[in-house]
């Protein structure tokens, strides 16, 4: 998820909040956040698909994630992952998010 806010959205503001502001008191600490839309990119959807099948299979690495998502083979997604500058056994948390949209733009 936080993968697609951060292609979707900048954060702009953190504010702490004391958790004595609550009734009753919470066992946790509270932020408000503030975000700024940006311009999504281009091939949403398809960036949105490349990311829920990256995360999907815990412990994958990309080729397989994509292979078992349905999404492409696995010698496909290699070379999308080639094509970024990432090797084979890449897995989905080490990409950051701009990476997805060129990965997702590779496999166009």
């Amino acid at each position: 998820m936080s993968v697609l806010v951060q292609l979707a959205a900048e954060r702009t503001g953190f504010h702490p909040v004391s958790r004595t502001v609550f009734r009753p008191p919470p066992n946790v600490d509270s932020a408000l956040v503030a975000f700024r839309r940006r311009e999504l990119p281009a091939h949403y959807a398809q960036v949105k698909q490349v990311v829920e099948a990256g995360f999907s299979h815990r412990r994958k690495t990309l080729p397989n994630s994509v292979e078992l998502a349905g999404l492409a083979v696995r010698e496909r997604a290699v070379e999308a992952l080639n094509a970024i500058g990432r090797p084979p056994e890449t897995r989905a948390e080490a990409l950051e998010p701009e990476e997805f949209a060129a990965l997702a733009e590779a496999f166009r």
